[in-house]
């Protein structure tokens, strides 16, 4: 049987010597791991003991007594954080009191597992909203408490299904540990590299039920980050996953689903084709409300668009590979689409609330097989109103109603034009660069 004796609990100024019902035990120290002992397990109960020599401070002796002994029993607390997590698909085994808790929102799901290695209390588990970032970089929260239990132990774990909307984080936890004294919070971080889960330590200082009044208050104090800060960090990461997918060669469809990304790149046949080094990327305010949009294009043309809803980054517009899409200087956005039997122009407006393009009218005709035109077009408008009941059902459930993209009655040719653009077609973004020169703003 092979055994480590934590690295965590090991002082360099103290000797360690290992029995076994108390005989004493070889041990080999391995970097990042620890002392490694090994031994044929008898087949009978045995004391597994560690003795230590400091002349500065003595560590207490600690045995442990059992039938098939996995390893040495930390002490109360070796000044570890107890709780990790990892999604459920990862954990081979969970404990058989594991409490489930479905808080999931969208059409995906992801389960975090939380574990404990000793036993907390007053766990609440957290949904976070980012509202401001410090000049250190420091992220600022509203939370609110989504779920509690009184305990979290090494025989009872909790289960999360959440719906991850973006890369910025969006839940957290909280609990006291007995052991020392203290109620630590955490924030759930999701890699941008690889798509697993970790706890990052914050302060509660940085945590709060309500955005405080002064913010955006033009006669307070002023936040120490605008949308366009927090937008830009966001648009980070996601040039990085374009990034990776070009220079793997291969997207990671599990990461990418996730975060409800779709690029239509892929009809092009990147990023395994040789001629990627043409994606760029643009940063550019498409609506002029002061948060900029990210823009990624394929040899100049417009592919994908993000935009920044306030908490995260979500993908506001993409097209299939033989759409185009243009940007008006008046915020506009015109999708045009063909097919074998139809094309359509179909207007966007941006909605900042949930960080996506609507639609507000489209012009669609039908066509003959030599691509000529078999019937008038005809003009239909988004529903009037509508906007504001989106965004409620959006802020209750995080998901856009079914109906949001249907198109009212029909209008007339001057009524189309109406509520189309009449600004000028957006030629120039401001400069971004290529994907594969990206290194950070």
């Amino acid at each position: 049987m092979k055994i480590y004796y934590d690295y965590k609990m090991i002082s360099t100024d103290t000797n360690y010597t290992f029995y076994l019902d108390d005989k004493p035990l070889s041990a080999i120290y391995e970097d990042g791991k620890g002392f490694l002992i090994e031994f044929t397990m008898p087949d009978h109960d045995v004391k597994l003991e560690v003795k230590t020599d400091n002349s500065m401070e003595a560590l207490s002796t600690e045995e442990s007594s059992t039938e098939a002994p996995e390893g040495v029993d930390s002490p109360v607390t070796d000044g570890s954080d107890p709780v990790t997590v990892a999604y459920a698909s990862d954990v081979k085994e969970k404990p058989a009191n594991t409490v489930s808790v479905n808080l999931a929102t969208g059409d995906t799901s992801q389960s975090l597992v939380f574990e404990a290695s000793r036993e907390v209390k007053n766990v609440q588990f957290m949904k976070l909203t980012i509202f401001d970032v410090d000049l250190d970089g420091n992220a600022k929260f509203q939370y609110s408490i989504a779920h509690e239990e009184d305990a979290i132990s090494p025989d009872k774990a909790l289960q999360v299904d959440v719906t991850f909307w973006g890369d910025m984080p969006e839940y957290g936890i909280a609990y006291s540990d007995p052991a020392t004294g203290e109620t630590k919070y955490f924030v759930v971080i999701v890699s941008g590299k690889d798509g697993s889960v970790s706890l990052d330590p914050i302060k509660k200082d940085y945590l709060s039920t309500t955005i405080p009044d002064d913010y955006n208050n033009p006669n307070g104090p002023s936040p120490s980050s605008t949308g366009a800060d927090a937008a830009i960090s966001c648009y980070q990461d996601i040039i990085y996953m374009y990034k990776e997918a070009q220079t793997n060669g291969s997207i990671d469809y599990t990461l990418w689903e996730s975060l409800n990304m779709y690029t239509c790149l892929e009809g092009y046949g990147w990023p395994q084709r040789d001629s990627n080094d043409e994606v760029t990327y643009s940063i550019y305010d498409i609506n002029k409300d002061g948060t900029p949009e990210l823009i990624i294009s394929f040899y100049g043309y417009i592919a994908d668009i993000y935009s920044y809803n306030g908490t995260k980054a979500v993908e506001a517009l993409t097209r299939s590979y033989r759409d185009s899409i243009t940007i008006y200087d008046d915020g506009l956005v015109k999708l045009e689409s063909t097919d074998a039997a139809t094309a359509s122009i179909n207007w966007y407006e941006l909605n900042p609330t949930i960080g996506e393009f609507l639609p507000t009218v489209q012009d669609l005709i039908t066509l003959n097989d030599d691509g000529t035109v078999k019937e008038e077009a005809y003009y239909r408008f988004a529903a009037d109103g509508a906007w504001d009941e989106i965004e409620q059902a959006y802020k209750q459930n995080g998901n856009l109603p079914v109906w949001a993209y249907e198109w009212g009655g029909d209008i007339t040719y001057d009524e189309f034009y109406s509520r189309a653009s009449s600004g000028s077609i957006v030629k120039d973004f401001p400069e971004g660069g290529l994907i594969m020169e990206f290194n950070g703003f």
